[in-house]
């Protein structure tokens, strides 16, 4: 009786091991699907400001496409990233709210990857992911070295399989944020 216990324990043990291995396997690619890996906010004149976020996307069962483009706006389309550029000395701007962005200046923005391209999206097919660096460009018409402003990401849409639409939640958006701005030479 004691041999069949144990052989059961022993069979169940085995179980659970080889359950948790394919888990922890199969982690990695599902649970860093969207993840931020760095960014960058500095100044090289003074009134030029260069910010940088880089992450990766992928997901196990679905191919991904992200848009090439972002867009300094309030409003969300499923074709652009949006993002804002905002004043943390502001204490109008402690919200976030796109009221609070530094609303006098010039900004262009891209997504950069090597990743492929299809439909004027970047591609990345089923159980793969690829990094990506959003590069925004900002001229302001005052020194930013004395603004502590940083960019953040406020809608980052991506397709499933081609057709469902999705996009990052608020809660997951928090990442997408660089620091405050500095010169080079800090």
């Amino acid at each position: 009786m004691l041999n069949i216990i144990s052989s059961r324990t022993q069979k169940q043990t085995l179980f659970l091991l080889i359950a948790l291995v394919i888990a922890i396997c199969s982690l990695p690619l599902s649970a860093s699907a969207y993840v931020t890996t760095g960014n960058n906010a500095f100044t090289i004149d003074g009134h030029t400001g260069i910010y940088t976020i880089d992450f990766t996307f992928g997901h196990q069962n679905h191919d991904v496409s992200i848009p090439l483009y972002a867009v300094r706006s309030p409003y969300q389309s499923d074709a652009m990233i949006s993002y804002e550029l905002l004043n943390k000395e502001d204490d109008s701007c402690k919200n976030s709210d796109f009221q609070c962005s530094l609303s006098i200046g010039n900004a262009i923005a891209i997504v950069l990857s090597d990743t492929q391209i299809r439909d004027e999206m970047y591609f990345i097919p089923k159980g793969t992911r690829a990094s990506f660096t959003l590069l925004v460009v900002f001229e302001s018409p005052r020194a930013l070295g004395t603004l502590s402003s940083y960019l953040h990401v406020t809608h980052l849409p991506f397709l499933f399989d081609g057709k469902q639409k999705l996009r990052l939640n608020p809660s997951e958006l928090q990442y997408y944020m660089t620091s405050a701005v500095k010169h080079l030479s800090q």
